[in-house]
């Protein structure tokens, strides 16, 4: 799916911001550390840091999967799409079930730092998974909170959404396109 942002309005862009920060930057920061950090680890390391990364790569993978196929279009779908019979997904459900996946991986990622604290770990493992967790902690786990806090603008009001509608779909593009050919035509008469 398309996260052109051009001519929306303001409050479709606020999301589609969210989003695109978490698929297209944090995600796969997340996974190239975490690669990295896969990759420094030998035979002599822990083999439950070795089994904790693992851990922590599918349970990333679940939930960059559960957001990207489900939950994001289910979002933006808000916003895009009239809504047949006034269908809305459950956003306290959204929020409960993502809380969930990251509370496990956050409890995955405060194993592997206590195993690199009580394990000899070689330096440059110890190292990667240091910056991964400075990764999670200090940009993963913010961006969560701020996508949080959106969720729950959507969940408390009507507010938040565009009121420029034309058959239940946002109209901003739209009508940013029509003034656009209506100055284009003014301009060559």
């Amino acid at each position: 799916m398309p996260l052109k942002d051009e001519g929306m309005c303001l409050t479709v862009h606020k999301y589609r911001n969210s989003i695109n920060r978490l698929q297209k930057n944090i995600y796969p920061e997340l996974h190239s550390a975490l690669n990295k950090c896969k990759s420094f680890c030998s035979i002599d390391d822990s083999v439950i840091a070795n089994k904790q990364l693992d851990t922590i790569c599918k349970e990333l993978h679940s939930l960059e999967t559960y957001e990207t196929k489900l939950i994001f279009p289910a979002i933006l779908s808000l916003f895009d799409q009239p809504r047949e019979n006034n269908f809305s997904p459950d956003i306290e459900e959204i929020i409960m079930l993502t809380g969930s996946k990251e509370e496990r991986l956050t409890k995955c990622i405060g194993e592997l730092e206590t195993e690199g604290d009580s394990y000899p770990l070689n330096s440059e493992l110890f190292s990667c998974i240091s910056g991964f967790t400075s990764l999670y902690n200090n940009s993963f786990l913010p961006a969560k909170q701020l996508w949080r806090h959106q969720l729950m603008l959507l969940k408390s009001s009507d507010a938040v959404s565009c009121k420029n509608r034309e058959q239940g779909t946002c109209a901003c593009n739209k009508n940013k396109t029509q003034t656009e050919n209506i100055e284009h035509t003014e301009a060559h008469l």
